[in-house]
This record gives structure tokens, sequence and C-alpha cells, in this order.
């Protein structure tokens, strides 16, 4: 069945989403010249934290994981999105999956969960046919991909007919002993179930995690045709401003 517009970018309401925007922003100084986090940095008129949260936005209850320039974070959330926002704070980098570990037993998350990266911008991205993915694949954790080459690769995927992940690499590193096609593009928007937690407290960054469920094909991929910004210093913000 065809969902409407309306009904695909539902988000049922005992499914969280975290969003993780504690990174330090070296990388985009350039442009926040250290005085104020890059999720806050303007496109428009509108917040780069405004447009990776544009497809949750329907969820009951969104967390944010923060750090770097907590306070200012907050208080535009706060000002923008109101009593639906909450907060998990990280006081000295631990990295994102340690971050995403503390949000989650913070606010007693029980069951599947959403997580997004907060500089991760997919126009266009609705979260119930990823989800209908992830259920119909039975893995406990789904990766968004998108099928078009992105203008930064990052993870390289490819799948077997359950949608189930059947290789992972890097961006530059050689696929051995399978098919090249067909590949889609991983992006940092992730459905988890509670029983991968254990998988994700002991892996030290998303490749490690990702690999893990990979191995013991509990790793999902929802790939779709579909636009893909990762806003991570000031070229990728121009190439953002100019598809705008």
């Amino acid at each position: 069945m065809r969902l409407s517009t309306v009904e695909a970018m539902h988000i049922p309401d005992d499914i969280p989403v975290v969003i993780l925007c504690g990174g330090m922003g070296t990388r985009m100084a350039g442009a926040t010249h250290d005085s104020k986090p890059k999720h806050l940095l303007q496109v428009n008129g509108k917040t780069i934290l405004e447009y990776a949260l544009e497809p949750f936005l329907s969820a009951t209850e969104i967390i944010l994981a923060v750090g770097h320039h907590s306070d200012q974070i907050e208080a535009f959330a706060n000002r923008r999105f109101g009593r639906k926002v909450k907060y998990s704070r990280d006081v000295k980098p631990t990295g994102s999956m340690r971050a995403l570990s503390r949000a989650v037993t913070e606010h007693e998350v029980a069951g599947r969960f959403i997580f997004a990266n907060g500089d991760d911008v997919t126009p266009g991205f609705a979260v119930m046919p990823m989800l209908a993915d992830h259920n119909e694949s039975g893995a406990e954790l789904t990766i968004l991909a998108t099928t078009k080459i992105p203008r930064v690769e990052d993870f390289v995927l490819t799948t077997d007919a359950l949608k189930r992940a059947t290789s992972l690499r890097r961006a530059g590193q050689r696929l051995t002993n399978i098919a090249p096609k067909p590949v889609s593009y991983g992006i940092g928007t992730f459905i988890c179930e509670q029983s991968a937690l254990s998988t994700l407290d002991s892996s030290p960054d998303i490749e490690a995690f990702m690999k893990v469920m990979l191995n013991s094909r509990r790793l999902g991929v929802h790939a779709v045709e579909l636009d893909y910004f990762n806003i991570n210093q000031p070229a990728d913000l121009q190439l953002f401003t100019e598809a705008r």
C-alpha cells in the first residue's frame, strides 16, 4: 500500500529519536570561528539543525546528544521546538557511540529508536518506508542509504534480496570476493533495536558497530534515491547553500 506524504513522515509514538550534535566541529572552524556550533549556522534563514531535524519532527520524543557549545544549542532548540526536545550532555568528548549510549540510558529508552547525525541533511527522507524495510528484513540495525552517488562517499554497501547488508566498506577501500553492484551509499541515519545495545556499548565508533552487525547478519539497508548533504566543512556548507 502506497503511503501518503503525511503517513510516510509519521513516526510512531513509541520510537524516540536521538540526534548526535556534540562534536567539536573543528573542520568547520573557518565558518564558525569556534564562537558557535556548526549546527546553528544558517542557510536561507534556517539552521543546519532545523534542516537535520525536519524528517523527525513528528516524533513524540527527540533527544539531542550535545557537547561543544551545548548551551547555545539548547537555548535555540528550546525556543524553536519547545518541550518536545530533551538533552543528554557530554561534558568531555567521548565519541559518538558513547554519547548515543549515554543518551539512551539517561532517558530510559526501552524499545527501538532512531539515531542520526545532526550535521546530515536528507531532503525528502521519510521514516515509515525505512521502518517497513527494517521490519521486513528482521535486522537489529538498519542504515539509511542513497542509490545516488553522493558528493562525498562514506560507507558503500551491497545488499541481498532480504535487504540485509552483504558487504560494507569505506570509500576508497577495495571490495573483495563480491559483485561490485548494486551498491548504495550509507547515510548517518539508523533504526536500532534494544537487542543491539550491548554491541553498541562495546563499539568504539559507528564503523565498528556496523561491521559487527554485518558479520552476524543483523545489518539492514534501506536504499532509496535521495539527496544527501553531510556538512562537515565550509565546502560542504557551500554545496548545500547552492543546492537550496
